[in-house]
């Protein structure tokens, strides 16, 4: 799901596959899978969209 229905963004200076889904984005790396609250990832607080 994340490879098909993902989108492209970077986490420091590596690309990265992210797939948001019921209020959590999951990506992986390599062969380990990460999961967030949508809000708290890394692109979100980098260009300052997370919510107060």
């Amino acid at each position: 799901m994340i490879d098909t229905h993902g989108y492209l963004d970077h986490f420091y200076q590596k690309e990265v596959t992210y797939w948001d889904y019921e209020g959590y984005t999951y990506w992986h790396m390599e062969n380990i899978i990460n999961r967030c609250v949508v809000a708290d990832t890394y692109h979100r607080r980098v260009f300052g969209l997370r919510p107060l």
